[in-house]
């Protein structure tokens, strides 16, 4: 048994004392309400640095890296997992928000014991959930990992009480190493997928496009287009860079799955927006951006 998805945990949030998860505990509230509440995740934290601890792979004091992205705004959700980690015995390494690869790359770097990451991805923003990542391969947990992690779960749940722990580990705020590592690490040529085998970023003529980047609100806005204007291309049109919350608002590949073809109607129809694509920011620049160009 286990209570992860595909990829880690991901559902719709609630606060502990809301409407939905009211008269459920943290698990209950996940399983049976279907929702992540703030205890879930201070329970999640916990049990994360608990399994590792049983394996053998971590020791008090140990480093772990926790980031997120920006749809958890009042830090709800976020400062749940980090205490539930602190309270296990870690020491968290926050590098806030930043892109999930950035995650396991920071771990990897500063030899940390673990990371986790907490996001729903491409998921609607009233939604949250967590991935995690091995230190010794730097790999998201495999379904057996899973199945190990939910039976601790289990047990801890129904035998300490966490809500009367208190933080043993430290936190410390590492965004800005981390995000220099992520930014160093993409920008080095052997690392991009840009180049062919035995070729130059520069061969590409970048500085001849027009490039508009759509970060969707979420874990790289003013990020991707730092590293695209880095990598050579001289006019980047950035779309969607709010942090406030709006992960996936107005942006995002959710809203163009199952669509192959765009034309300008469907994006700028003439009696207003009447569809995702109507909605969306990135596609509503590049017809602008065509009529401008010719």
């Amino acid at each position: 048994m286990r209570i992860q998805g595909t990829d880690g945990i991901r559902r719709p949030t609630a606060l502990d004392d809301s409407a939905r998860a009211r008269g459920f505990d943290p698990l209950k509230a996940f399983q049976e309400a279907g929702v992540i509440t703030p205890g879930f995740m201070e329970l999640y934290a916990f049990c994360f640095i608990t399994d590792l601890e049983r394996l053998g792979r971590f020791k008090r004091d140990n480093p772990i890296v926790i980031g997120w992205d920006p749809r958890d705004p009042k830090g709800h959700f976020i400062n749940a997992f980090i205490r539930g980690a602190r309270k296990a015995g870690a020491s968290v390494l926050s590098v806030g928000i930043l892109p999930t690869p950035a995650i396991p790359l920071y771990m990897l770097v500063r030899g940390a014991t673990g990371a986790a990451m907490i996001t729903a991805s491409h998921n609607l923003k009233d939604q949250n959930g967590v991935k995690l990542f091995w230190a010794r391969h730097g790999l998201k947990y495999l379904p057996k990992d899973d199945e190990r992690l939910t039976s601790v779960i289990l047990d801890v749940a129904g035998s300490v009480d966490l809500e009367n722990l208190e933080p043993l580990g430290e936190l410390i705020d590492e965004h800005e190493r981390a995000l220099l590592t992520f930014e160093e690490f993409m920008l080095r040529e052997e690392n991009s997928w840009l180049c062919p085998t035995n070729s130059k970023i520069a061969d590409l003529h970048l500085d001849k496009l027009t490039l508009v980047v759509d970060a969707a609100n979420g874990c790289l806005s003013n990020i991707a287009g730092k590293l695209f204007r880095g990598w050579g291309v001289d006019d980047v049109v950035d779309v969607n860079t709010s942090l406030c919350g709006d992960v996936n608002e107005f942006g995002g590949v959710a809203a163009l799955e199952g669509t192959t073809v765009i034309r300008r109607a469907d994006a700028c129809p003439d009696d207003g927006p009447n569809s995702p694509i109507a909605e969306h920011k990135a596609i509503a620049r590049l017809f602008d951006l065509a009529t401008e160009m010719k």
